[in-house]
């Protein structure tokens, strides 16, 4: 069956979920306005995890390996279960394999880690919320799965530094295959597989760009971005008075917005979109 047979069969929404929307409101309100449409939902880490995880990156040879695991103890993985506990879930046994290994690599002898290492580190926030979440949605009865991006997501080069400056692609067939028997695809952001099968980062705004990606390459009739405002506005609104929502922007103004430091959407992720004219 080819792509353009099933399109007709189901109309896909995309949304992406940032950081400040990784809480029980942020849920709920997302299980609120979830349609029987077949939906993606890109998730970001928990507000200031990945800065965190950069935070012990950088102090990494200056701490012991005792300090280390007692800060991503306190810094990482406490808040992502008092996240799960807020949301009733008691039972984390699924987020046990990725605790492990961050305590994993705290523990490590070496007084640094290896590029890769960073790499995988980094993204283990967008891991975590995405899993979280998706336990959420299914305590809730929806039907959703869990789907690793690094499956359908790929990029053409190899990992020269932390963030991949290659391009990202998606392999529709793989979201395709797994809505068959699923409402609900949730997908940590951020990242995908580059050429030598290693995970791979797209970059700080990383989770912006999946959506983009997953909703150009879906023919989505939108793609949704959830973030602490409503929109662009003519100032920034969590600092300045007097400031009015631009109720319609074309994507070049958008991409010229976002480029000046605008941090509501970040520039790499409006070109996709663009290219496909699909509203953000």
């Amino acid at each position: 069956m080819s792509f353009s047979e099933t399109k007709k069969d189901f109309v896909i929404n995309v949304i992406k979920l940032g950081g400040t929307s990784q809480s029980k409101k942020g849920y709920d309100t997302l299980i609120s306005n979830l349609k029987d449409n077949k939906t993606v939902v890109v998730v970001s880490a928990l507000k200031n995890i990945t800065n965190n995880l950069l935070f012990i990156i950088e102090k990494y040879n200056t701490l012991s390996s005792n300090e280390r695991e007692n800060w991503v103890n306190n810094n990482i993985i406490t808040p992502n279960i008092e996240l799960a506990s807020s949301l009733g879930i008691s039972d984390i046994s699924f987020l046990k394999v990725d605790f492990n290994y961050l305590l994993l690599l705290m523990k490590n002898t070496s007084d640094k880690l290896q590029l890769q290492e960073k790499i995988n580190l980094i993204s283990v926030g967008e891991t975590l919320t995405s899993k979280i979440l998706n336990v959420y949605l299914q305590i809730n009865n929806k039907n959703s799965l869990y789907l690793d991006s690094i499956q359908f997501i790929r990029c053409n080069l190899e990992n020269k530094s932390i963030y991949n400056k290659g391009e990202f692609s998606v392999d529709k067939n793989v979201l395709l295959n797994n809505f068959k028997d699923n409402q609900i695809i949730v997908v940590p952001g951020f990242r995908g597989m580059n050429i030598n099968n290693d995970l791979s980062l797209m970059g700080r705004g990383g989770s912006d760009t999946t959506g983009s990606i997953i909703a150009a390459e879906m023919l989505s009739d939108k793609y949704e971005i959830w973030t602490d405002v409503n929109g662009i506005y003519t100032g920034d609104p969590n600092n300045l008075n007097n400031v009015n929502i631009i109720k319609s922007i074309s994507y070049d103004a958008a991409q010229e917005i976002s480029a000046m430091g605008a941090r509501v959407i970040h520039p790499y992720c409006i070109r996709p979109c663009k290219e496909k004219n699909i509203p953000i």
